[in-house]
């Protein structure tokens, strides 16, 4: 079953509305990137945020932090599409700065390389 969801309710609505729109028109699916900023749409209601300059470093740090991430390209997807709009928004002359300043969370490799020898690479 899927559920519905309910139209975007924060002071970010109107934003979030046009960024996806924006990215659409791009050519862009931004499916999953939709799902992250109704996250934070939810989040902002949740928390009582009625203007958005209550839109606040702090607040977005705690919503960062309230979406537990255990592998760093998860936590730095999430991070990426709040700063995209955010940025985004500056671009749009809707904010004057980004109140986004979290940092991403440095990845290491997967796998790790194995340099084959003369005799084991020839087969």
């Amino acid at each position: 079953m899927k559920s519905t969801w309910v139209d975007y309710q924060s002071p970010l609505a109107d934003a979030i509305k046009n960024f996806l729109a924006y990215k659409r028109a791009l050519g862009r699916h931004y499916n999953n990137e939709e799902r992250v900023l109704r996250l934070l749409d939810r989040y902002l209601v949740e928390q009582q945020i009625s203007h958005l300059s209550n839109v606040t470093p702090a607040l977005l740090e705690s919503f960062l932090n309230s979406r537990p991430r255990t592998r760093p390209r998860s936590y730095n997807h999430l991070l990426g599409v709040v700063k995209r709009l955010f940025d985004w928004m500056v671009i749009q002359d809707i904010l004057n700065r980004s109140p986004l300043r979290a940092k991403s969370r440095r990845t290491t490799a997967q796998r790790i390389p194995y340099l084959f020898d003369a005799s084991s690479a020839i087969v």
